[in-house]
């Protein structure tokens, strides 16, 4: 179905949408690397490395000024993204019927959005989503994070039904209703956001209790918590992968160490899953195609090993839904090491020349199993979870 087929939806370019993705992709990319450097300076304490960090910082940062495409969606999602727009959102989420489709037709519908309107693109978004997933496998992870791979990214059909523009599905996350973090990308773009003012929304924790969960706070809008609402309720994914679908864009958290006066007990271990998830988010994209035909049957089988229901709500639910549940142990293996990857083209491997002769947006190492380089328990599949019940209008 091409992009214009979308009922009373406007009609989006997806090319656009993808391209601002991956160079937002490209800066996380590059921050990742800047901290990696920063680390071995700190260690080394050699005054041309520490002079090797300040050019490269100088680059980033130059960097940042002159990605102008980029820094005008930030500036539009920093000044829009309030309280009172999230909930019209979720209101919207649960009140809308959109579509009901399988997760591979989903696959397929965002493969035709977006490469129909960008006919010179080297790999489908399926190829692209199928890299991140295959990666996953090689490495020996359990079945239900390749899955999550697989999946990750879906939510960006949001673009196509009903978003406002690119600043309400793509870009980095952060809470709203408290203190806006200095350690968000461009900062200094929510001068005109009206929360910034309201002194109910403006302090360290706003309308939050310290240590109170990040579940019960609420992260602007996007196209991950978008994902994360549909995938919820109607699947057996563990909690550990509705964190990782939840929280991979939450870069201020994961690796900035912000917001932690928010976080629970249980936060502590999704925190440690979703720092395994990400490096597979920004480094599993190489030039090697994979056949979409062979894995097919692999995926559709994990696919029905987690989604009892062949097909799925892409908005609202039953008042009191409850998740599916699932027979029998989940498979799982401990939390060591980094997963291998191979940069992302494009927007990416510009941002990574842009670093000139930096060496920390190679390929991350791989470790030996007894490197835990993330420290903690293992992941843990939780199973026969009932979710809480959400009020809305449904629905489907």
């Amino acid at each position: 179905m091409a992009p214009s087929a979308t009922g009373p939806y406007p009609v989006r370019d997806g090319a656009a949408l993808e391209e601002t993705s991956d160079r937002i992709d490209a800066i996380n990319v590059m921050k990742a690397a800047l901290k990696s450097k920063a680390a071995a300076s700190r260690q080394e304490k050699h005054t041309q490395t520490n002079n090797d960090l300040e050019k490269d910082l100088s680059r980033f940062r130059e960097y940042l000024d002159t990605d102008a495409a980029v820094k005008s969606t930030y500036a539009e999602q920093h000044t829009k993204q309030t309280v009172a727009y999230n909930e019209r959102a979720r209101a919207r989420f649960y009140g809308e019927t959109r579509a009901e489709m399988s997760i591979w037709a989903a696959m397929e519908k965002l493969n035709t959005f977006i490469d129909e309107s960008d006919p010179d693109t080297s790999l489908s978004q399926i190829e692209h989503l199928l890299q991140s997933a295959e990666a996953m496998r090689r490495a020996g992870e359990p079945r239900w994070m390749q899955l999550t791979g697989l999946i990750h990214d879906l939510g960006k059909l949001l673009f196509f039904y009903g978003a406002e523009g690119q600043w309400d599905v793509v870009g980095d996350t952060f809470p709203v209703g408290c203190a806006f973090s200095s350690k968000i990308v461009y900062p200094d773009t929510f001068a005109a956001n009206p929360d910034l003012h309201d002194p109910r929304y403006s302090s360290r924790l706003g309308m939050y209790e310290e240590g109170c969960g990040l579940d019960k706070v609420m992260l602007s809008w996007g196209h991950d918590e978008y994902l994360y609402l549909v995938v919820r309720d109607q699947s057996t994914l563990p909690e550990e992968a509705l964190a990782m679908i939840r929280y991979h864009s939450f870069y201020p958290w994961h690796s900035e160490g912000e917001y932690t006066w928010l976080m629970d007990e249980k936060d502590h271990r999704m925190l440690e899953a979703v720092q395994r998830f990400n490096p597979y988010d920004l480094y599993s994209k190489s030039d090697e195609v994979p056949s979409v035909e062979e894995l097919k049957p692999y995926y559709l089988d994990l696919i029905k090993e987690f989604f009892p229901n062949d097909i799925i709500r892409c908005a609202g639910r039953l008042e009191g839904a409850a998740r599916p549940t699932r027979e029998g142990p989940s498979p799982n293996r401990g939390i060591e090491g980094l997963p291998p990857g191979s940069g992302r083209r494009g927007a990416r491997h510009a941002a990574c020349r842009a670093l000139g002769a930096m060496e920390s947006h190679k390929q991350p190492p791989v470790h030996s199993p007894t490197d835990r380089t993330i420290p903690g328990p293992p992941l843990e599949a939780k199973q026969n979870r009932v979710a809480p019940a959400v009020r809305g209008r449904d629905e489907m």
